[in-house]
């Protein structure tokens, strides 16, 4: 099964009218997609989209139902067997959270724990002091900034829904001194246009000199969506966000001066 044919069930599950159907169909999509062959990007929106639909109807299910458990213990073994080849960033992320929504739709907290770890991780080791992430440095590209942040968002999202709400991913010190709430502020100057930044200019990677964006200005619409869809992490980024709305409607292109400072 590939994967328009499984989004075309996810579909028909959405719009049946018998919930005993829609459990049919979550069967069916285990008894028949293979995450062999697939990206990871395919096997996460699977995942992320399998996990929408089982929570909403579950009540139809046994406490644990085999065919799907068997599925999922598939899906976890593919994904880690073929771990090293998730090479960037995005990848390992998405590798991260689909491990996490197996973990999730088998209530196994051992998984659970076992993402937390890593992504402290890979804050550890990806953040620097300054709040760049590693990958944005050596790509000089703050386009990398943005889609690490929103990876990181989604994960930590989920994980603060089981086990880890009180967790301050956002404050949290890494090794390095670096925090995300260093890595959102970063962008800060650039949104205000204190700063303009160009990308890929100093990429130590030779396959970003033909890259569509080189040498281009960074579209600084990507930090204001970013800071706008990751308002629910924190009360500084939805402050942050509400801010940035409130001066706009009131004419002051100076709306990050007080809290950048901080």
């Amino acid at each position: 099964m590939d994967l328009s044919e499984t989004f075309k069930i996810f579909y028909e599950i959405k719009k049946s009218d018998s919930i005993f159907k829609k459990k049919f169909l979550l069967i069916k999509i285990c008894l028949y997609y293979q995450p062999h062959g697939k990206s990871i990007k395919d096997n996460h929106q699977v995942l992320q989209e399998y996990y929408t639909l089982y929570m909403r109807y579950r009540i139809v299910f046994k406490k644990k139902e085999e065919k799907i458990f068997t599925w999922l213990k598939l899906l976890e073994e593919h994904m880690n067997a073929i771990e090293e080849d998730y090479h960037n960033h995005t990848d390992f992320l998405l590798f991260l959270h689909s491990l996490l929504l197996i973990g999730m739709l088998k209530a196994d907290k051992n998984i659970i724990q076992n993402v937390h770890g890593r992504v402290i991780d890979y804050m550890d080791n990806n953040i620097l002091r300054s709040g760049y992430f590693k990958n944005a440095y050596e790509h000089d590209c703050l386009g990398y900034q943005i889609n690490d942040l929103r990876n990181l968002f989604y994960l930590i999202g989920d994980l603060k829904k089981y086990g880890f709400y009180h967790f301050n991913y956002l404050e949290r010190k890494t090794v390095t001194g670096g925090s995300l709430l260093k890595s959102f502020k970063y962008l800060v100057p650039f949104i205000e246009k204190k700063k303009t930044k160009y990308e890929f200019l100093n990429s130590i990677f030779q396959d970003d000199l033909h890259h569509a964006e080189f040498g281009k200005p960074w579209n600084v619409q990507e930090g204001i969506l970013l800071f706008y869809e990751c308002k629910s992490l924190h009360k500084k980024i939805e402050h942050l966000n509400n801010l940035y709305f409130l001066n706009k409607a009131n004419g002051n292109s100076n709306f990050f001066s007080f809290h950048s400072s901080k």
